[in-house]
Order: structure tokens, then C-alpha cells, then sequence
């Protein structure tokens, strides 16, 4: 059986000539290669101080060893911490050993097993801890220099740390040729108000490292009677010039002493201070071109591991959708039939995760088909309060809409009626229309003549007859008469005060009205008089 498949032909000779290589061992090929090149590079075959200054090497954090934290001892004891000043490893030794050697040490008797004091070494930077409840044995155990486990004899220096939630300061060049216990009583004496439990030189810095036991750091502080600015301190990576690692100092390297350059860490002494350098500086920490502990050093400070907050659990149940009237059938026909047999192997490719199953209802039983459709799934009380809101504030929308077209169609056609009325009053006034001086009555053209009045019923003989149809247009139309009104009396400057209209209204009793023509037909001498 021949298959076809698409490329280029290759003839029998190129084939053949051993040239080829699958993929597979060119890519380990081209690893093996990048690690001899890396190997190479490792072993420097000339002086450091040959390499090139220009070069620059990919600066890296230091690594640390992942394991379990260590379990803190007891608050309510004292805390000694011991540093040893030989090259001995802590790890190596059995800790009974250690512990049997410090009580030879001190000078002390052995406790109950449930009142001993506890040792812990700590497994990275080659120190060891003591927790004691006595402050007696606490003296005894620092006044102890050297140890012997197990017929090695070592230097050792004990002190007691000050406790865990101490903050600690930096004064920078604020050094002046002082000892330790000169700063702390100067540093106590100047700052009665805050607690000072410490003060030293940091090592052969000029800067003086502060211990206090504040909740919050101060900004200044006082010292020889200068208010000097307080920064927080930040633990730099621990490194070793010895044995060119991380995770210890020099002072605790259980290696044996090596005279290296702490500049590049080849073997040659370090340059007097001063002097100008003869090699390239090389970071223990970072493994770049500066030197250790340098300004231009990314990572010479403690990077703290951030915690990843746990996810939020989703209280609300995941929406179900509706199972197609199809997939019911096809599950009902499939439990009809019986088990199917086993689908032929896929071909192994990526594919996407597999969504899970809707959980069918077991309480009613599911048909076949339905005329109108899948019914929908029940819905949660809040849901369906929610939908029952939005169908009442729908309706009040479209009742509102409509009052406002009504309203707008009722406003429009009031509109049209006014500017008819002022239409007309402007071509009586065109024709030169006698009108009367003031008008009385509540509305215009309202006034009965007493004839009018004597047992007969008013009868409506005004032209605004048809927009008396509701109160609100009355309203309205005794408003605009009244401005009209107005605005003629101003252009005539025919109204009169209010105490003519009063007199006349006392002169003729509402028994003797009579029913007025209107303005534009009265008589000159009526109007005169």
C-alpha cells in the first residue's frame, strides 16, 4: 500500500550519505554543546584580572534551600545564640552532643527531661540556639568560650539576641571612634522616652545599627545631642568570602580558612584599601560584575516569600443550562438499547478540559419530547424576586409614557386655543375697539347686568365656553386673560386704581347687575362716562 504525503523528494544518495539527523538528537546535541561551552566558561584558564571589564554576565538571585520553617521556641524564655569560630560544621554533630558539652561548659547539673533546656541548630547559616528559663543559667552559658563534642575543641561566642519583635535602625556615618557600650548608654541617656535595648557599630561600617523595642520606628533620634535621621534596617543575603556561597558569613564557614580575594575570589589577597583594584569584581549573591554587597546589586537584600492569598469559594451554585429536547432523546433511546460498545482509540492530541455533565432531575421523570419546548429550570428565590421587580417597574415606565404624551397632547392644544384668543383681542384692538378701563369680575366677559340676575339662569354666551372642560384649562386661561389684560392697561394707560373698582362695585349690588355687552359694542358715552 502506498501513501502520499506532503514534502520535498529526497533521492536515494541524500538519503543515504549519513547527513540526516532527526530533530530530536539535533536539539540534545545543541544541549550537549551549550553545557561544554558552560563548563568551559566556569574554569577560568586566565587571571581574572585579564577578563574584560565591558563583559556583562546574567545576574541572577541567590538560590536557597526550600525546607520546612523552623519551630519557634517559647516566648516566655531567654534566647542565646552561638556562633562558632572555628571551621566546624554544626549540622555534622549530634545534638544530645552538643548539648552535654555546653552544660560541661558552664558548669551546670542536668534538669528533668520536661524543665531541660532546649538547643536547636539552625540548618543553614551554622549557628545554634539555646532557650533557657533561668536567668541564672542564662549567665552561666554566656560566659562560655570554647566547647568539646566529641573530642573536637572549637571557639565559640554566645550572646542573647534582642527579642523578635525588636525594630532595628541604621544612623549612617554617625561612627566616631566610640565603643559599643558608650553609644548604647549615650543613645539610652539622650532618648528617655524611648526603649533602647541595643547599639553597636555594624562590623567596620561607620554606621551605627539601633535596637529598639517601639512598636513603630522613629524617623529621628538624638545622639551625642544631634537629631539624626533613623532608617530602617533590611537584612542583606548572608555571604561568605571563604567559600564564595550564600546562606552563611566568613566569621561561621565550617570550611578551612582559604586566602581568597574578596574582591573576585581567586587566590590572592585582597588589595589593601586604598590601592587601586587589579581584578574584576565578581557578586557572590548575584554572581555579577561588582563587587559583593554592592549599591548596583539587585538582590542583597532578603526577598521575603509572598503569600498567595487562598481563592474565595463561590458560594453561588454554577448556573444550569437546559438539556436540548435532542440529547434527552438520545439518552432515552441509548437506555432503551442497551450498553454501546466501546468507542475506537482517538489519536492522542490536545484537546480541551471535558465540561462537566448537568445533573438530571430524579424527582420527575423525564419525557421524550415536548410541544412547547424544554420547560426552564427552577430558579432561585432571589432571582425570581428580582424578575418580578423589573416586570412591576417596566409596567410604571409604560403607564408614565403614556400620561406624558397625553399631558403633551393636552398642552399643545391649550397652546393652540391661547394664541387664537390673543388673535383675536389684537384685531379688536386693530379696529380701534372702545374697551373699558378695568375689568371686575374674576374672568373677562363674566359680568351679569342686574337684568341678568332677576330669577333667571346664567347662560354662557362667552367665545371661551368650550374650554371650560376641566379646572386645570381655567386655570390656565384666567392666568393668560389676566396677563393680557396687563400688558393692554400698560399700552393705553387706561387702568385705574383699586379703589375706583371698589367704589363701583359698592354703587351697583350684586341684586342690581345686569349682564354687560361686551366691550368692543359698548357705546362711546358708556365707556366715557
Amino acid at each position: 500500500m502506498e501513501y502520499i504525503v506532503e514534502g520535498q523528494d529526497v533521492s536515494p544518495e541524500e538519503l543515504s550519505d549519513e547527513s540526516w539527523q532527526s530533530p530530536g538528537l539535533r536539539a540534545q546535541e545543541q544541549r550537549r554543546a551549550a553545557l561544554r561551552l558552560a563548563t568551559a566558561a566556569a574554569k577560568p584558564t586566565t587571571t581574572p584580572a585579564s577578563l574584560p571589564s565591558s563583559k556583562r554576565v546574567n545576574t541572577s538571585p541567590p538560590q536557597h534551600r526550600r525546607r520546612a520553617p523552623l519551630p519557634r521556641l517559647p516566648a516566655d524564655t531567654i534566647h542565646i545564640v552561638g556562633r562558632p569560630k572555628s571551621p566546624v560544621e554544626l549540622t555534622k554533630l549530634q545534638p544530645w552532643h552538643l548539648y552535654t558539652a555546653l552544660l560541661q561548659a558552664a558548669f551546670l547539673q542536668d534538669l528533668p527531661p520536661a524543665s531541660r533546656d532546649t538547643v536547636r541548630i539552625h540548618p543553614v547559616n551554622n549557628t545554634f540556639t539555646l532557650s533557657v528559663a533561668d536567668s541564672a543559667r542564662a549567665q552561666a552559658y554566656l560566659r562560655i568560650t570554647s566547647l568539646t563534642v566529641s573530642g573536637n575543641t572549637f571557639t565559640v561566642h554566645l550572646y542573647a539576641p534582642p527579642p523578635d519583635d525588636a525594630l532595628r535602625g541604621i544612623l549612617y556615618h554617625a561612627f566616631d571612634d566610640f565603643t559599643d557600650q558608650a553609644i548604647l548608654e549615650d543613645l539610652q541617656a539622650s532618648n528617655p522616652t524611648l526603649s533602647v535595648v541595643g547599639g553597636r557599630r555594624m562590623g567596620k561600617a561607620p554606621h551605627i545599627l539601633v535596637t529598639l523595642m517601639e512598636p513603630k520606628l522613629p524617623r529621628w533620634i538624638f545622639y551625642h545631642g544631634v537629631q539624626l535621621r533613623l532608617l530602617p534596617f533590611r537584612n542583606k543575603v548572608e555571604a561568605c568570602y571563604n567559600c564564595r556561597s550564600t546562606g552563611h558569613r566568613t566569621d561561621v564557614c565550617p570550611k578551612p580558612r582559604q586566602e581568597r580575594c574578596h574582591r573576585c575570589g581567586a587566590a590572592h589577597p585582597t588589595p589593601p584599601e586604598g590601592s587601586p583594584p587589579t581584578c574584576n569584581p565578581r557578586c557572590i549573591v548575584c554572581n555579577g560584575n561588582h563587587s559583593t554587597y554592592s549599591s548596583n546589586c539587585k538582590h542583597r537584600y532578603v526577598q521575603r516569600p509572598q503569600r498567595q492569598k487562598a481563592p474565595v469559594p463561590d458560594t453561588h451554585p454554577p448556573p444550569q443550562q437546559p438539556v436540548p429536547p435532542a440529547a434527552v432523546v438520545r439518552s432515552s433511546q441509548q437506555a432503551a438499547s442497551g450498553p454501546s460498545p466501546a468507542p475506537p482509540p482517538k489519536s492522542v492530541t490536545a484537546s480541551p478540559p471535558p465540561v462537566p455533565a448537568v445533573p438530571k432531575p430524579t424527582s420527575q421523570p423525564m419525557n421524550s419530547t415536548w410541544p412547547r419546548g424544554a420547560p426552564g429550570l427552577p430558579s432561585e428565590p432571589q432571582v425570581v424576586a428580582l424578575q418580578q421587580e423589573n416586570a412591576s417597574l417596566r409596567q410604571q415606565v409604560t403607564a408614565q409614557s403614556a400620561q406624558i404624551a397625553a399631558q403633551k397632547t393636552q398642552i399643545d392644544s391649550l397652546q393652540a386655543k391661547l394664541q387664537a384668543l390673543e388673535e383675536k383681542l389684537e384685531s379688536a384692538i386693530t379696529v380701534k375697539s372702545s374697551l373699558p378701563s378695568t375689568i371686575c369680575s374674576s374672568s373677562d366677559m363674566d359680568v351679569q347686568t342686574p337684568e341678568g340676575c332677576t330669577g333667571k339662569r346664567r347662560r354662557p354666551n362667552t367665545p371661551l365656553e368650550s374650554l371650560h372642560f376641566s379646572e386645570e384649562v381655567q386655570v390656565s386661561i384666567k392666568t393668560a386673560l389676566v396677563d393680557l389684560e396687563e400688558r393692554l392697561d400698560s399700552r393705553f394707560k387706561l387702568r385705574p386704581p383699586a379703589s375706583h373698582c371698589t367704589a363701583r362695585s359698592s354703587k351697583f349690588p350684586a341684586h342690581r347687575l345686569r349682564r354687560l355687552p361686551p366691550r368692543h359694542v359698548l357705546p362711546i358715552s358708556t365707556v366715557n362716562s
